[in-house]
């Protein structure tokens, strides 16, 4: 049985990539476009693994992680962030972590520190 990942982030192609990345590693995707999407398609099917954007309309990646935290079964999160003009990467990943997220990865990254980090998140436990 194959890991199932939630993808959590509101640039399209962005998530089309991780998408189209982690189908291609044989891992099972679900995709959505903010944190209120992702927290209703995890309570309809629970991910093993969710990685999600940090700054997001919507429902943002802080309050989604808060949230998912306070699910019966908690996922394992990686928390992803490019930052914004008002915000480094750096700080928001900071609280990202703090509430939650296991693992933090700083945009842009390369294919192969995403799947380190998803191999050092599924030998976590």
């Amino acid at each position: 049985m194959s890991t199932h990942i939630l993808v959590i982030d509101d640039d399209l192609d962005f998530r089309d990539m991780l998408e189209q990345m982690l189908t291609e590693a044989d891992f099972q995707v679900t995709t959505a476009q903010d944190g209120k999407e992702g927290l209703a398609r995890y309570r309809q099917s629970p991910s093993d693994l969710v990685i999600t954007d940090i700054l997001m309309p919507e429902m943002e990646g802080i309050e989604t992680i808060s949230a998912l935290m306070k699910q019966g079964r908690q996922p394992k999160i990686l928390a992803i962030s490019g930052g914004s003009r008002h915000l480094s990467s750096d700080s928001v990943l900071h609280a990202a972590r703090c509430i939650g997220a296991r693992r933090i990865l700083n945009k842009p990254f390369t294919r192969g520190q995403l799947f380190a980090e998803i191999e050092a998140l599924m030998a976590d436990t």
